[in-house]
């Protein structure tokens, strides 16, 4: 039996849901990473203009960390329909919890931002032969991250206190990864798609933009892509239920006689 399968449907419809019932607290908690997220990006483009994926990610690893409080808090309120403020997790379990998830969601950012700069980093030196090294090299790197895309709902569980172990081994397998890229895909194309219709309205067909047109594409893809990681985070959420819901059924089924 697999025991990492989920609805995915049912998922990505939870998560609109979720948000839009909750929009007003999820509004307030995302303000502030919301705000820095915007800061880091500008700072950076003006500052920065030439800095590598890398510097990027370092330059906003301190939105990261706040972010990571808005997934938290997300996570929690589906899970428990907590309503968490900055005061609740002082002290206690939740600040365990909490700079466990901290921890998790930065790695995670890390692996893939290192695939990221290494993927380009071939790109720029790709041979035309299939048998290049470099070739080979860019396709097991692929092939690695596809694999490690289940790690994102890693710090789902850990916001729940459940046992990460457990859920590796429960979620151990490619299908998981594809199934979540699916669902990644499925959940972020309805916002992606009307970003780009109203992009198109307001570029049109220009080659080029001006630096104050950059500055308000910002302003207008930060919200956009701060929508997209809720539901993606919400979705998984409910993902993590379903799998989660699995594995206390078979340990129930064990125990009975």
């Amino acid at each position: 039996m697999d025991r990492s399968r989920f609805n995915i449907t049912q998922a990505i419809m939870n998560a609109y849901r979720l948000i839009w019932a909750e929009r007003v607290f999820l509004l307030k908690t995302a303000t502030i990473p919301f705000i820095a997220g915007i800061i880091t990006t500008l700072f950076v483009m003006q500052a920065r203009p030439d800095s590598s994926v890398i510097e990027d990610f370092l330059w906003n690893m301190p939105a990261q960390v706040l972010g990571a409080w808005f997934l938290f808090a997300q996570t929690r309120l589906i899970f428990f329909g907590q309503k968490l403020t900055p005061k609740d997790v002082e002290q206690g379990s939740l600040r365990d919890d909490l700079r466990i998830v901290v921890l998790i969601w930065l790695l995670f950012n890390m692996f893939f931002i290192s695939m990221l700069s290494g993927m380009m980093f071939l790109a720029e030196r790709l041979t035309p032969g299939e048998g290049s090294p470099l070739n080979i090299v860019g396709f097991v790197l692929i092939g690695i991250m596809i694999w490690a895309v289940r790690f994102g709902l890693f710090h789902i569980v850990a916001a729940v206190g459940a046992d990460i172990k457990s859920f590796f081994f429960q979620i151990n397998g490619v299908r998981t990864s594809m199934r979540l890229i699916g669902m990644t895909f499925l959940a972020a194309m309805p916002i992606v798609f009307a970003f780009q219709m109203t992009l198109s309205v307001f570029i049109g067909q220009q080659e080029t933009i001006s630096d104050l047109q950059r500055m308000a594409l910002i302003l207008m893809t930060a919200p956009v892509s701060f929508l997209i990681l809720a539901v993606l985070n919400a979705a998984g959420c409910y993902a993590v239920k379903d799998i989660l819901a699995q594995d206390k059924t078979r340990q129930k089924g064990s125990k009975s006689p």
